[in-house]
């Protein structure tokens, strides 16, 4: 894929019969947030920068993901030390036993409370082990951080549209 820089970004695909450009609004989201993502992942790394991303996890594959982390994992990579705080919902990021891109050090949780509070606590307070399977572990409710659902109330909200 290589970027054509226009009057707006382009995209050039290699396809069947070659390469074929696309204008933006036929870009996947997942695309179009890479793109207009890059940019400032690149300019942290480069300065040695704080990057703080909001549900970085957000129409990104996994595998996109994993490589954003991996590269502010990188020494080579990230030579001047920048930082990438994020918040996200996917829990393969926790990964499971030691294949785990993310220290346990370097996983926080969040929290609310009954009156809408938040609270936001390390994983090693509840001193995980190396080989735990932290994704399941997590989804199981072992460390907080997971939202009270209450499925009464879904279906009352379904009934109300039905209606």
């Amino acid at each position: 894929m290589n970027v054509v820089f226009e009057d707006s970004v382009r995209l050039k695909h290699q396809g069947l019969v070659g390469e074929v450009s696309l204008e933006p609004e036929f870009e996947s989201q997942g695309t179009m947030v890479w793109v207009g993502l890059i940019g400032s992942v690149l300019d942290a790394l480069d300065g040695g920068h704080v990057l703080l991303a909001d549900e970085l996890d957000a129409s990104l594959h996994p595998h996109l993901v994993k490589l954003l982390l991996e590269m502010f994992q990188d020494p080579s990579l990230n030579q001047r030390c920048a930082q990438l705080i994020f918040n996200a919902h996917d829990v393969s990021i926790l990964g499971d036993s030691d294949q785990s891109i993310l220290g346990r050090d370097q996983i926080w949780l969040a929290q609310k409370d009954s009156g809408g509070a938040t609270s936001v606590y390390p994983l090693v307070d509840f001193g995980p082990r190396r080989d735990e399977a932290l994704a399941r572990r997590y989804l199981q409710g072992r460390f907080g951080a997971v939202p009270v659902i209450n499925p009464g109330e879904a279906r009352s909200g379904l009934e109300l549209v039905d209606n």
